[in-house]
């Protein structure tokens, strides 16, 4: 927060210059407690027993709301550290002092803001607000061997330039260009995209990184570049694209609104299997994603989108940080901390630890002290420290896809997945357990010893034989199987199953299909198929997939929803698709099925190598297994 002083110099900055002779002023933010003061170049006497750390931030000008958001949070983190005793060096108790530097988000007033916070004595910075700044900033503090945090600095450029006090919590602007091109290609295997951006843009850091990622690493085809300079191009570029067979278009865009004209009129021109994956560059997902929903309605669906930020609602420890941030009561944008102060809040809590572990004042301590951060729990989440260029660990950010009218975390953080206590069988016994019952079971196609450690299934032309399920827990649960298969023919498939009856289930699996069927795609896939009375509903799903010959399937029930993940590993998951059943159907039994339409199969077999499920009641399973599934036991 600003003082009234300074809300009137920022008023008037640009006809009253101030300017002072072989010194710069430091903004001072009104209300903060006495540790930060109006220092002069020439004041750089540490006083006793005070750690000083500089925010260099815009904290006048267009960009203020980010920069006063900035500093106020680190105040908060300054405040509690001192409040909590300060910091222990040598066992001298230190306060921790924050001086402030105006860069304006201008290279120009960087260099002076930089000098100046050098100049007071900080040994470690909260900056700079822009890339812009920061590239000048950066310099000034490698050379005093002070360390930068930049809590919102994201140009790739800034940490490539090799500087050991360069640091950010932010992620970079080719993060997530870099992701969706090796979700594509790697994942999804979409090995051909078109391009198309803003008249202008075609040079930008998301188009050049994608192209990168997926064309000269991945080794996949980038059939076309194309610019637009408004909605009224749309219809002649998506033709030409469509006549190339690319497997998705990349449009790398601020406007969420033109994003969503596209998918309409995708849609309308029938490219149904060709998805827009919508890279929203930096702005919020809460701001963007209604626009463009908006335009494009229904033709949304099964579209991908990206966004570099993790916003308030994603942030685990946000609440408490914006209450406690709201309850300091700062004068200027205290009503609420946003992502800006999220990140220089943590950005600073990380800077206070490195100090801490250093034991040390030295600049030079703590900037290794800052490489070598260990997990921190922060306010964004949980950081795993930084990479040798100084770039955070994870790369926050999300890819989402449209289902059902909603749209749903592509890669979801392994922390908001549920985490249950499991049951597993893993196939290793030479029998079954008592959990288990077959529908329609043939035993001269299945075995337990024809490849030990593994369930194999050998697949027959008759329908649903050799279906091995189990009763399903009460309330939501997590069902896991990892299957190897290979199917090389028309509906061949082998996964985890839900089961109502016959003519009723959910199948998630690897399969065969052939274009000209319902949610098909060329050749080898993941499938998530919903029947009901023997008929296949239209809205089902399918993805290509770049699992050679195997996959980690899941399926998670959380209420009304079924929502289907892959995996190439068993802890990378990726989203496939959800199902929502309501309350007419009543899906018992879970386990593994294989099946094939196919009339002409020659026999193939799947490796089932485990199944489980979670949270799972034992003695429940084995008293209820024979009144819900009226099979007789193994």
């Amino acid at each position: 927060m600003l003082s009234k002083r300074n809300s009137i110099i920022r008023s008037l900055w640009f006809i009253l210059p101030i300017v002072l002779a072989g010194a710069c002023m430091v903004l001072l933010l009104g209300g903060m407690q006495a540790s930060s003061q109006v220092l002069a170049a020439q004041d750089s006497a540490p006083a006793a027993n005070v750690i000083k750390i500089g925010v260099q931030a815009a904290l006048t000008l267009g960009n203020d709301f980010i920069g006063i958001r900035q500093a106020n949070a680190v105040q908060l983190a300054v405040d509690q550290v001192n409040a909590a005793g300060g910091i222990d060096i040598g066992g001298t108790p230190y306060t921790i002092e924050l001086v402030l530097g105006d860069s304006q988000c201008r290279p120009d007033q960087a260099d002076d803001a930089a000098n100046l916070l050098i100049s007071a004595g900080v040994v470690a910075v909260v900056g700079d607000t822009c890339s812009s700044s920061s590239f000048v900033a950066q310099e000034i503090f490698d050379a005093a061997d002070v360390s930068m945090v930049s809590p919102s600095s994201s140009s790739p450029q800034l940490t490539e330039k090799g500087l050991a006090t360069t640091f950010r919590v932010i992620t970079r602007d080719d993060t997530w260009p870099i992701r969706a091109a090796e979700s594509l290609y790697s994942t999804y295997a979409m090995q051909s995209v078109a391009i198309i951006a803003m008249e202008g843009a075609e040079n930008t850091t998301p188009v050049l990184s994608f192209i990168d990622a997926f064309e000269v690493t991945l080794g996949g085809t980038i059939t076309s570049i194309n610019s637009i300079a408004s909605a009224a191009d749309l219809t002649a570029t998506l033709t030409k694209i469509q006549g190339e067979g690319a497997h998705a278009i990349y449009f790398p865009s601020y406007d969420g609104a033109l994003a969503g004209q596209m998918a309409l009129e995708a849609y309308n021109l029938g490219m149904v299997d060709t998805p827009i994956v919508w890279d929203s560059m930096s702005e919020p997902k809460s701001m963007l994603l209604p626009a463009y929903d908006a335009e494009a309605g229904a033709a949304a669906e099964m579209n991908y989108a990206t966004f570099y930020y993790r916003e308030p609602a994603d942030m685990p420890g946000y609440a408490a940080f914006n209450a406690a941030y709201v309850a300091a009561a700062f004068p200027e944008y205290g009503d609420e901390a946003q992502k800006w102060g999220a990140f220089a809040y943590d950005a600073a809590k990380i800077i206070l630890a490195a100090i801490d572990r250093a034991d040390s004042t030295d600049p030079a301590a703590i900037r290794d002290a800052i490489a070598d951060t260990p997990k921190h729990d922060g306010v964004v989440g949980t950081y795993e420290g930084f990479d040798a260029k100084g770039d955070v660990l994870p790369q926050w950010g999300d890819m989402l896809r449209s289902l059902n009218g909603e749209w749903l975390s592509l890669h979801p953080d392994p922390a908001a997945l549920p985490a249950y206590t499991y049951w597993t069988d893993d196939f290793s016994a030479s029998t079954l357990g008592s959990e288990w019952a077959w529908i329609n079971e043939d035993p001269t196609h299945w075995s337990l010893t024809a490849n030990p450690g593994f369930l194999r299934i050998t697949l027959q032309q008759t329908s649903y034989t050799n279906w091995l399920v189990q009763p399903v827990p009460a309330g939501d649960f997590d069902i896991q199987t990892h299957v190897v298969f290979n199917p090389v023919e028309n509906f061949e498939i082998a996964g985890l199953v839900l089961y109502q009856e016959n003519g009723t289930h959910l199948l998630l699996g690897r399969a065969f299909c052939e274009f000209g069927y319902p949610a098909c795609v060329e050749g080898n896939g993941i499938y998530f198929d919903r029947m009901e009375d023997n008929i296949l509903i239209s809205d089902n799903f399918a993805m290509r997939t770049a699992y050679q010959d195997q996959a980690y399937l899941r399926i998670i029930h959380q209420g009304e929803n079924y929502t289907a993940y892959v995996s190439q590993d068993g802890a990378d998951w990726w989203l496939v698709g959800r199902h929502v059943m309501g309350t007419e159907y009543t899906l018992t039994s879970m386990g593994l099925a294989t099946g094939t339409g196919n009339q002409e199969i020659a026999e193939i077999v799947a490796d089932f190598d485990f199944f489980k499920v979670g949270p799972y009641a034992l003695p429940m399973l084995k008293s209820l297994l024979p009144l819900v599934l009226r099979l007789p036991l193994p």
